[in-house]
Formats: C-alpha cells, sequence, structure tokens
C-alpha cells in the first residue's frame, strides 16, 4: 500500500566498519517481522554505488541535474521498480531503446531531453511527459500509430505537456470520433489507485466531457483531449 504512514526516526550507529546503507538495512530487517518499505533519499550518484539496492518500487529523484546512464543502471538493478518519477532535467542524450522508456509508469516534470520520437517509444502503462516540444502533427502522428497498431500495446495513460502549440479540432475529423456523452464510456476512467496521485490526474474524470473517442478496427477505445499546451490519450483495455 503505496498510502502507507511515514515514520522518522534518529539512528546512532553501531557497527562503524560497513557503509551506513547496509547497516540501516540491516538493522531495519532485525527490527521488523518482515521486510520493511525503506525510502532512502541521497545524491543519484551515490545510489548507483549501492547495487545491492534491488527491491525499489518507486524511485522519485530531485537532484540538480540527472544523467540517463545512471538512471539505466539503477533501472537495471531494480527488476521490481513499477514508478520513476524525475523532476530534475536529463543532462545528457536519451537512447531510443533506453530502459527508462520500459518503465511501466513514468513521469518526467523536466522532460527536454525527450523528443516525440522517444514518447512513441515507451512500452509502459502510465506516462507524464513535460515541457517538451510537440505539435499538432506530432500529435495526429501518434495517434496514426496507435490506431495502426505500432505503438502502446500496454498504454493506460498518457499526457504531454509544452510551451504551446495551435491544434485545429478538425484534424481529429478522420477518426470519425464521438463525445463522450456519446460512447457509452464510463463517466470516470479507472486509473489505478495505487499510483494516480502520482501521475497528475488527482481528477479521475478530468476533462472527459470535453474529449473526444475513437475506436480502432479491433473494438479497443482511445480518449483524446486537446488544450494550448498539453495532450491527453487514454486507453480503454
Amino acid at each position: 500500500d503505496l498510502f502507507h504512514e511515514t515514520v522518522i526516526f534518529t539512528y546512532h550507529r553501531r557497527n562503524v566498519l560497513i557503509d551506513l546503507p547496509t547497516e540501516i538495512k540491516t538493522y531495519l530487517s532485525d527490527l521488523f517481522w518482515k521486510s520493511p518499505d525503506i525510502d532512502w533519499i541521497f545524491p543519484l550518484d551515490d545510489a548507483v554505488q549501492y547495487s545491492w539496492l534491488r527491491s525499489i518500487e518507486i524511485l522519485h529523484f530531485r537532484d540538480e541535474h540527472a544523467k540517463s546512464k545512471d538512471l539505466e543502471c539503477l533501472i537495471e538493478n531494480n527488476p521490481n521498480l513499477r514508478l520513476l518519477i524525475s523532476s530534475v532535467e536529463i543532462v545528457d542524450n536519451v537512447e531510443l531503446n533506453s530502459n527508462i522508456l520500459k518503465v511501466q509508469n513514468l513521469i518526467s516534470l523536466e522532460a527536454t531531453a525527450f523528443t516525440m520520437s522517444h514518447i512513441y517509444q515507451f512500452e509502459g502503462r502510465y506516462a507524464v511527459f513535460a515541457k517538451i516540444k510537440f505539435d499538432q502533427s506530432d500529435i495526429i502522428t501518434l495517434i496514426d500509430k496507435w490506431m495502426n497498431r505500432e505503438i502502446y500495446d500496454n498504454l493506460r495513460a498518457l499526457k504531454i505537456h509544452g510551451p504551446g502549440y495551435v491544434f485545429q479540432p478538425e484534424a481529429l475529423d478522420k477518426y470519425q470520433g464521438k463525445q463522450w456523452s456519446e460512447s457509452g464510456l464510463p463517466n470516470k476512467y479507472p486509473f489505478d489507485p495505487k499510483i494516480q496521485r502520482y501521475l497528475d490526474h488527482e481528477d479521475g474524470c478530468l476533462f472527459h466531457e470535453e474529449s473526444i473517442v475513437i475506436a480502432r478496427d479491433d473494438g479497443k477505445l482511445a480518449s483524446i483531449y486537446t488544450d494550448e499546451t498539453s495532450f491527453f490519450f487514454w486507453i480503454w483495455h
């Protein structure tokens, strides 16, 4: 349960011959009858050094900047990672086949290192990319790729936020979409409650009244909403 109570305590070292994270982990394992949830807060460069940290499920880094290679190393060392939150800019090149794009749930609040080509390669379930440059043609390409079953086999919801762009609503006419009220869909999108608050979707029925619902030839539905700075894409499974 992600909504557990946080406990802060002071720890007095017992063994100065081993590194502090290892000592604390051993202490907590002895203290509790089952493995506790532990939040580690330290610089990303230091985190990479601790290869024994293999049970991280939520990783939120807030350094001044991050390097993609460090993130990829942490992801590789933590196969149970299910949510990656980045509040800082990635300062080096992110490869299109990076395992960052394979994390099940990804939030990048400073996504300047990503392009739309990266977003097309995302293989997870939920994603937020903020401060990324895109235009109407990028959005149409994304929708076309999904309609042709080229991308997003696992996707549930995607939000892209940028500095601003112009989107002509008639560009969606070719998909013969319906208004939400005509689609027969529920009034609330079924976001995963365990990660909803992290994905900036506090309101589960966000913009549903203004969104367009399109259908693929296999019967799968997607909801689309655009405004002057953002694009939202929900897929109904």
